[in-house]
């Protein structure tokens, strides 16, 4: 089991909004209250201005992206970033089943930066996960779909809001993409439903993965997978990831995968990907105008990674507006969270 951090966890409150009342489980957290929060000297991971050092949250909201010159200028409360990388927070599978995440409560996930969980497994555990749950992360919990119900052309009653489908051999995802083929519609059959293939997908069924338009999570810390593959073809993809260091499995998905993708593209699989596989492609990300759900994170330095530069999707040149991330190619250097801005739950 993970030893508690010294993360700050930074409740946002609308404005009036009485916090009071509230009783929190982390001994650094405090809410902010006034109606602009000014955050700057820092690295905002943003499309918008891939070169700003600055963001401004009114009442829950990202409001403003920019620089710390203008940042100057704005009134409100002002909170020092001291160079710190500033991102979305991340948004993970996790498979209760699995023992890596057994063991572990939701707020040992919550301090390495894990804000959004998708959690399925038996009734008792996710029970057990989401009591646990501290204010400022999202739970939402899946249900399991079997092949059965695959072969009927309709799933079960479930009382989860979510249907997955796991399929953890190759074999098994082979017989899915079997019986999904044979259906009339199945997509209106099966609203909502996701993948989780923490296997390697076969090379046959790579392109019948992409045609079922299902959005695919995979763990490419645990397995070497040809993402690349994946991704040319079209899969919308998300991760199960480490819960003991999230960027563990975005660097894994760089590097250490039979065929890695780019770090902005692993970074967002961490992100918006686990959101759009959700149903909310919107989110995951700092815009203005969304939710402000931030990790600021302690790093070396920022880059433009890929696999190999040779062949690289977008630009490594640092003038190609490309925004960046921190370096991911030392496994034993990667990013330390110092802490989390989130609205309480």
């Amino acid at each position: 089991m993970m030893s508690d951090t010294s993360v700050d966890i930074q409740l946002l409150q609308p404005t009036g909004t009485p916090g009071s009342a509230h009783e929190y489980a982390y001994q650094n957290s405090y809410e902010v209250t006034s109606q602009q929060l000014i955050m700057h000297s820092g690295n905002v991971y943003n499309t918008f201005d891939p070169y700003a050092t600055a963001l401004a949250i009114t009442d829950t909201n990202t409001s403003w992206i920019g620089s710390d010159e203008a940042a100057s200028t704005m009134r409100g409360k002002h909170s020092d970033l001291a160079g710190h990388f500033l991102a979305p927070g991340f948004v993970s599978l996790i498979d209760l089943r699995d023992t890596d995440y057994a063991s572990l409560r939701a707020w040992d996930m919550f301090h390495q930066g894990i804000m959004t969980a998708h959690v399925l497994g038996e009734a008792e555990a996710v029970k057990q996960f989401i009591n646990d749950c501290p204010q400022g992360m999202d739970v939402t919990s899946y249900s399991l779909v079997s092949l059965y119900e695959i072969t009927g052309g309709k799933p079960a009653s479930h009382t989860e809001p979510g249907l997955i489908f796991v399929a953890d051999t190759p074999e098994a995802a082979t017989e899915f993409f079997d019986l999904w083929e044979r259906l009339d519609k199945p997509r209106a059959a099966f609203p909502g439903l996701r993948l989780y293939v923490p296997q390697v997908i076969s090379q046959s069924d790579i392109p019948r993965c992409a045609s079922a338009g299902l959005p695919v999570s995979c763990r490419p810390d645990k397995v070497s997978l040809p993402l690349a593959d994946y991704s040319s073809a079209g899969i919308p993809l998300s991760f199960a990831l480490a819960p003991q260091n999230p960027w563990k499995t975005v660097r894994a998905a760089v590097y250490e995968s039979s065929q890695g993708i780019s770090a902005r593209a692993a970074f967002l699989a961490a992100t918006r990907g686990g959101m759009r596989a959700a149903g909310y492609g919107h989110l995951g990300m700092i815009s203005m105008g969304l939710p402000a759900r931030l990790a600021e994170w302690s790093c070396t330095t920022l880059s433009v990674q890929t696999p190999d530069s040779r062949i690289a999707t977008w630009s490594t040149d640092p003038r190609s507006r490309i925004p960046q991330l921190p370096d991911l190619k030392s496994k034993h250097d990667l990013p330390q969270l110092i802490r989390l801005w989130t609205t309480a739950t």
